[in-house]
């Protein structure tokens, strides 16, 4: 119990300091009641242990310097715990725990404002809303929100914009490039979305023409709409949007035209991306068609443990019987859903449907026993160890390789 509660710290700080922020020792104890599951659950000689916060909220928030973040609810106040220590006790709540550079962040929220806190303090003023933290040329980097602008913070300071808003920033070349928009500026779609609590500040609602600005010129803006700039071998691609198609700019030349493509990554140094068109979905890499299928969940493309994974369907997407597919290998399609998937080295796992129960497949099976409801995100491995969270019958508990 004490060492899985020594897998939950707190670190935190920044150039331009406020407030230091005060960190609370404390071990799992006094929110999580440890138990093991009995060793005939599990068809392998997986030990797992279950703790309890009883009716308190987990949420895996991601790792930091390789060690999981949790972000627990109690009574209306949410606080982060990391490797054995609480913090955020001192804000209302404490939000986003991420890993910059080796050390935490998170946004402390007081009296409805947003607060940077990194390596232990707090830096920068207070917004409605913080987002994408992370680090460039050495600094720290987020995006605040105002009334009715948002603004790039380096290093504490805010980042002169001719732009209302600014929704995303990526380094292209070592030079920061950023998808703005100006307000009242749209594209013909069939909605214009409304930002909502549970919209993705870092991506523009459909319906709201963006530009990139990138090296003190502006990008994009002859397109309908122009984001998600990459750097691929020191130069610019980006997804625009023209005639109703979307397509690849890269070096100035229009790519192949889809009817969507979702966010792209780098990987092994080229652009990869899943497209939907004419009825069938594509992964594609570089500009080569990588992979086919009836439907590919987007937004599920990832880089896990050096291969691509995406959740795929044979079905149409209305029959939601997705499977895993990671590097050329497919994972659980004889399951109702896999929600789920995470790798270390040679072993994989992932959260897995069948009717209404959740449960993890793990070294070729299901281990463990089901349960009411698995935090999909929280699937992970945590020094080669697999952990996630899961609920039964309200009763929230982390679970861990022993």
């Amino acid at each position: 119990m004490l060492a899985f509660a020594a897998s939950l710290l707190l670190l935190c700080g920044c150039a331009v300091q406020k407030a230091p922020v005060t960190e609370t020792a404390t071990t799992l104890p006094a929110y999580a009641t440890p138990s093991t599951l009995d060793a005939s659950q599990s068809p392998l000689p997986v030990a797992l242990g279950e703790y309890s916060a009883g009716k308190n909220r987990i949420t895996y928030a991601g790792d930091v310097a390789g060690k999981p973040a949790y972000i627990i609810s109690k009574d209306a106040k949410k606080t982060i715990f990391y490797d054995g220590k609480e913090t955020g006790s001192q804000y209302d709540s404490a939000l986003m725990p991420t890993d910059v550079s080796g050390k935490l962040f998170y946004a402390g929220v007081r009296n409805n404002k947003y607060y940077a806190v990194y390596d232990g303090n707090e830096t920068g003023e207070g917004f409605f809303r913080i987002w994408s933290p992370g680090e460039h040329a050495g600094k720290l980097i987020y995006i605040g929100e105002k009334v009715g602008k948002s603004v790039i913070v380096l290093d504490g300071k805010e980042m002169n914009s001719s732009y209302d808003y600014i929704w995303s920033y990526n380094a292209i070349g070592g030079k920061l490039a950023y998808t703005a928009s100006m307000l009242g500026e749209t594209y013909t779609a069939s909605k214009i979305q409304p930002q909502t609590a549970e919209s993705r500040k870092d991506i523009p609602p459909a319906g709201v023409k963006s530009v990139i600005y990138y090296d003190g010129a502006e990008i994009g803006g002859n397109y309908d709409t122009a984001l998600f700039p990459r750097d691929v071998d020191g130069k610019m691609a980006y997804v625009a949007l023209k005639n109703g198609k979307k397509f690849i700019v890269y070096g100035g030349i229009e790519g192949t035209g889809y009817d969507e493509i979702y966010e792209p990554l780098i990987y092994d140094g080229r652009l990869a991306y899943v497209a939907q068109d004419s009825g069938k979905s594509v992964l594609v890499y570089g500009e080569t068609v990588a992979a086919e299928y009836k439907d590919i969940d987007g937004p599920s493309l990832r880089e896990i443990g050096g291969k691509l994974f995406f959740r795929a369907a044979d079905a149409a997407k209305n029959a939601s019987r997705y499977f895993a597919v990671y590097g050329k290998e497919e994972f659980g399609k004889h399951y109702d859903n896999v929600l789920s998937f995470a790798a270390s080295g040679d072993e994989v796992a992932y959260v897995a449907a069948r009717g209404k129960q959740r449960f993890v497949v793990y070294k070729g099976a299901e281990i463990g026993k089901s349960y009411d409801y698995i935090e999909s995100d929280s699937l992970a491995f945590a020094r080669g160890k697999l952990t996630f969270i899961a609920q039964n019958g309200g009763e929230w508990l982390i679970v861990k390789e022993e």
